[in-house]
């Protein structure tokens, strides 16, 4: 049977500096084991600790600065069972400063140690504490077993409770990897969403004219097409407006380009405001736009141009009247949208051979 020498207590200064040591302090906090609820992988650890040792208590136990926070307990009553926690001096200070196991036989027999108050309190006799030592040398509480009656420790004991105390210890790593790897991968998540959002701003971007903030004719084409094809599904009508700004030239000649532009991006606006929701305006080419017009027929359409046609040349950006002429179409059975768009288009060289600020279907 092999017999451990009383270990000199330290003195309450020494524990209490190491207790508030900000580097120990921050490891214990950075487990993240604190507070947190019980694990079935640290109990299994405790209860292998009791049946072996044949000691009645055992837990593993993490210093916070003012309180002793036990992550795992085996064979204690409430309310150390339930709270989980113990405030003031205990075995476990002695032992976060001891150079290796802490061995008590029977700590009643032992100058201070008889006066731990858990002696007192939860008739403490006997102690066998394993420091947790992280790779840096922080100490972030023990791995410990307690009898309340006298008893020799075996050297086998003390070796089981080391190779448990390193158990907990990969533990106490795998957790905070677990969390390393789980703030990483929210990093990442985090770091793809931007990436997604900037692709998809791109994306926006590259279908968005620049100047009137309208879809650009990449994103009018696709657009025509995704209607077309819904009207073969739907059966519903579908007409189409090319319109074009009257003597656009004159107006860049008179006023220069930055009147023209200013000209442009209030007429986006007003066609804008003549259309419902799921209607598409477009700038097509420098000052010709397009209207695409779902669930409407050539009646509705040519509503609509008129509306256009009205509310531009009732408008006063200039000095001068600005007018606008309109090519209308309506989709034709089996039509495809370069024969719709075409048609339009026609329709719109029409009105303006005819006078302009007008609208033609085609």
């Amino acid at each position: 049977m092999t017999e451990w020498p009383p270990p000199p207590p330290a003195d309450n200064a020494r524990i209490q500096a190491a207790l508030l040591d900000p580097e120990r302090l921050a490891a214990v906090q950075d487990t993240g084991l604190l507070d947190s609820i019980a694990e079935e992988s640290f109990d299994r650890l405790t209860r292998l600790a009791a049946k072996i040792t044949g000691a009645p208590v055992a837990f593993v136990s993490l210093l916070d600065a003012h309180r002793d926070f036990y992550k795992s307990t085996f064979g204690m009553d409430a309310p150390l069972s339930t709270l989980r926690q113990l405030t003031g001096r205990t075995f476990c200070h002695y032992s976060l400063v001891s150079d290796g196991p802490l061995v008590l036989e029977d700590a009643t027999q032992l100058p201070v140690f008889r006066d731990v108050p858990t002696v007192a309190s939860l008739g403490v006799r006997a102690y066998a504490g394993i420091p947790l030592k992280t790779e840096a040398g922080q100490v972030l509480g023990s791995f410990c077993a307690v009898d309340f009656k006298a008893k020799q420790w075996t050297e086998q004991d003390i070796d089981i409770l080391q190779e448990l105390a390193h158990s907990a210890m990969r533990e106490i790593r795998l957790r905070r990897a677990l969390h390393d790897a789980e703030a990483l991968n929210q990093q990442l998540v985090q770091q793809l969403r931007k990436v997604d959002e900037l692709n998809q701003a791109l994306h926006e971007l590259a279908r968005t004219d620049p100047l009137t903030g309208l879809r650009n004719r990449r994103a009018f084409d696709d657009s025509l097409g995704l209607e077309i094809a819904a009207v073969e599904r739907t059966r519903s009508p579908l007409s189409l407006l090319v319109l074009d700004l009257d003597h656009f030239k004159q107006i860049n000649d008179s006023f220069g380009h930055d009147a023209g532009d200013k000209v442009l991006r209030s007429i986006a606006q007003v066609l804008s405001g003549c259309v419902r929701i799921i209607d598409i305006v477009a700038r097509v080419g420098g000052e010709e736009f397009a209207v695409i017009l779902p669930h409407t027929d050539a009646q509705g359409a040519h509503e609509v141009a008129q509306r256009m046609r009205a509310a531009v040349a009732q408008a006063s950006w200039l000095s001068q009247p600005t007018t606008i002429s309109i090519g209308a179409a309506s989709l034709r059975t089996a039509e495809t949208a370069c024969s719709l768009y075409a048609r339009a288009d026609a329709a719109l060289y029409a009105a303006k051979r005819s006078g302009r600020n007008r609208v033609v279907a085609g």
